[in-house]
């Protein structure tokens, strides 16, 4: 959960300054892992959110002489008492259960994606960029896999030619899917995304199947260019975008 969802759950805005200081100390703990926190980071997080910013001294003092909070290890810190922390517990059970996936651009860019309407494509590039972001490379290329397999599929679909991938009840492999796409070419991709389709698959099965494999940062930054390119292509051609 993003400090700006639990703000509004909370209704943080309506609270005292000291009472703000409260709800944020308690974030800071749940979410963060953060026991003890400074009176800088709650000024920080207050500018960070457009939240009125109190005198740090005042701040201080009013920390110091709260019930609300305790000493820290260090003279300049300060962490909630475990009462209050009990209290919010009951008060927001749900604040470490959010679904929102926390992500950068470090992959896919949110401007390509974001007009998508299928929600399910939206998320799995969302979490391609997560996994990236914190390290998880095996996560990281299954995921792109899959991306470029679901695109194809939609590809098919607005041809009207799902059937030719089909097998009984599912769908052919994705190395029968690939070539297929090479060699009839029913759908416009570039040079570039029809030389890269086996590569991407690859990464993917290294890291699902070689029980030894361990996908590297590196092997994703290889591929990651291709891969926007690739997945900016499919998605005009399944007219997704």
């Amino acid at each position: 959960m993003t400090f700006s969802e639990f703000s509004v759950i909370a209704d943080i805005n309506s609270k005292t300054e000291i009472g703000k200081v409260k709800l944020i100390a308690f974030y800071l703990l749940s979410i963060q892992g953060q026991k003890e926190f400074t009176v800088s980071d709650i000024n920080s997080i207050l500018g960070e959110h457009h939240l009125p910013q109190p005198n740090i001294s005042r701040l201080k003092e009013n920390i110091r002489k709260s019930s609300y909070f305790l000493k820290g290890k260090n003279p300049s810190y300060f962490k909630l008492h475990n009462k209050y922390i009990q209290e919010l517990n009951v008060e927001f059970p749900d604040i470490d259960k959010s679904e929102v996936i926390i992500f950068g651009d470090s992959i896919l860019p949110k401007i390509l994606f974001a007009p998508v309407k299928r929600r399910y494509i939206v998320k799995l590039c969302e979490q391609i960029n997560a996994s990236y972001e914190y390290n998880i490379f095996d996560g990281c290329a299954v995921l792109m896999r899959r991306l470029i397999e679901l695109l194809l599929i939609h590809c098919f679909e607005k041809e009207q030619r799902i059937n030719e991938i089909k097998d009984g009840d599912g769908f052919k492999s994705l190395t029968a899917i690939i070539n297929l796409t090479k060699t009839t070419q029913y759908f416009s991709l570039s040079k570039i995304t029809l030389e890269c389709l086996h590569d991407f698959r690859e990464l993917g099965n290294f890291s699902a199947h070689q029980i030894h494999y361990s996908c590297t940062r590196s092997e994703i930054d290889t591929e990651k260019k291709k891969f926007r390119i690739a997945v900016e292509n499919l998605l005009y051609s399944s007219g997704l975008l």
